[in-house]
């Protein structure tokens, strides 16, 4: 029976058995893990309509009751035009309330 599952959970899911398979220096699993991490991030997260370089994880401050998000922003003027990148960190952690909490969103400019 095929069950379907958050993102997120499939995320936390193979970003441990990603590690895993480092621990134990399994390479090839590690790179199977791998690919399947990279194909949820670009079937799922968000990518275009400013966000125009996608959403990377990042591997190694992510585990089982974390996920950490990079990306960037890009923003334009009035006129249409972009000026600057917004670049930002987004930290998902689980929730025994609401099943998962954003803790954290970290902006800096660059000009």
């Amino acid at each position: 029976m095929l069950t379907e599952k958050p993102v997120y959970k499939e995320l936390a899911r193979k970003i441990e058995a990603y590690h895993n398979s480092t621990k134990h220096n399994n390479q090839e699993w590690q790179e199977k893990h791998e690919k399947v991490i990279f194909k949820i991030l670009q079937d799922y997260l968000p990518s275009g309509s400013g966000i125009d370089v996608g959403t990377d994880l990042d591997f190694e401050k992510s585990n089982k009751n974390k996920l950490v998000f990079v990306s960037s922003y890009h923003v334009m003027n009035p006129n249409g035009f972009y000026t600057h990148w917004i670049d930002f960190t987004v930290t998902v952690k689980p929730s025994l309330l609401f099943d998962f909490d954003i803790l954290n969103f970290t902006t800096f400019f660059i000009q």
